[in-house]
């Protein structure tokens, strides 16, 4: 008999990034790419702007425990770093599967804030 192969998963986390300290907008940049350093082949991760200071976070994988365990890592990569250079981080939504309905929704309001 033949099997469908399984199908990808999207997990995403929305995350506050925010430093009012010297380095400001730089501190931000740093922690997002700490995020991003814990990218796999496997599973890659992408941090968007929805609108300043909101994060959006998300990756494809076959496995929803390993696609939120990755998602948190890079949460709290971000964390150590933002915090390190006095700035703040809040978790909107913490690492979950993202459903189809909720992904035209976040690509909803990318169109709102590209044109404002």
């Amino acid at each position: 008999k033949r099997r469908f192969p399984p199908h990808p998963e999207k997990m995403g986390a929305d995350i506050e990034v925010t430093c009012f300290a010297y380095e400001g907008i730089d501190a931000v940049k740093a922690a997002l790419k700490k995020g991003e350093a814990k990218s796999t082949k496997e599973m890659p991760i992408k941090i968007k702007l929805v609108s300043p200071p909101l994060y959006v976070m998300f990756t494809t994988t076959l496995s929803k425990q390993s696609g939120i365990e990755a998602l948190t890592s890079a949460v709290e990569a971000i964390s150590a770093e933002i915090k390190s250079r006095q700035g703040n981080i809040n978790i909107k939504h913490a690492p979950r599967a993202v459903s189809v309905q909720e992904e035209k929704l976040l690509a909803a309001q990318f169109v709102a804030e590209e044109e404002q």
